[in-house]
């Protein structure tokens, strides 16, 4: 046999491996195929942002797949994303905008503005809202005359709830009383700052009912 016998036997062979490897790899690749992947990033307070992963699967007609991990979360489920990421002024944890406190030109966590300034409940935040707006009155039976309407209608609290709640505020100095003979209660600048604070914390659906309440009555000065 000559040389271009040989050689020609050889490219035959080297055909039939092609066409055998072709064959058990028919369904799992295609050859060179790109394939390209994008998954969520872990659970993090820390600062990293993207990544990717390339690799080459061998036992897969040399498929090249390429994954990309996206952006972070912070540990409050919200994407971070890079220029919106702020880090708490105390715990130094990282927060997107969404998730911030603004308060005295410092950012602050939701957990550390509650231990370093004001501590309020959503319902207490509500009782705020309906004393901004000259809404503080308990009484069924002023409301029953239609001299008052009551805490309880605007937040859904019970009588006992909204009294005890609204005793809290007082006696913390969120709210104070006005007048000497018929007291008024309002609003007092700690409170004020504090509801500035929270209105950035309780942006639900369920505080937006009772602004949509407050909202539609009118109030005489």
């Amino acid at each position: 046999m000559n040389k271009e016998e040989e050689l020609s036997d050889e490219i035959a062979r080297l055909k039939q491996e092609i066409e055998r490897l072709k064959a058990e790899n028919e369904g799992l690749g295609h050859g060179m195929e790109k394939k390209k992947a994008v998954v969520a990033g872990d659970m993090t307070d820390r600062g990293i942002f993207e990544t990717e992963i390339k690799k080459i699967d061998m036992a897969n007609g040399f498929d090249r797949e390429e994954v990309k991990v996206t952006n972070y979360f912070s540990v409050k489920g919200h994407q971070l994303r890079m220029g919106q990421v702020l880090r708490c002024s105390f715990c130094s944890i990282i927060l997107t905008a969404q998730e911030k406190i603004e308060s005295n030109n410092k950012v602050y966590c939701e957990k550390c503005y509650r231990q370093e300034e004001h501590d309020m409940s959503k319902d207490e935040y509500k009782i705020m809202l309906c004393a901004s707006h000259g809404f503080t009155s308990t009484s069924l039976l002023l409301e029953s005359l239609g001299c008052a309407v009551t805490i309880q209608r605007l937040t859904g609290l019970t009588k006992n709830e909204a009294a005890k709640k609204l005793e809290r505020l007082l006696d913390e100095g969120y709210l104070f009383q006005h007048g000497i003979l018929f007291k008024k209660i309002r609003v007092s600048s700690k409170g004020e700052e504090a509801m500035v604070a929270y209105g950035q914390v309780y942006r639900d659906e369920d505080c937006d009912v009772v602004r949509s309440r407050l909202s539609s009555i009118r109030v005489s000065p």
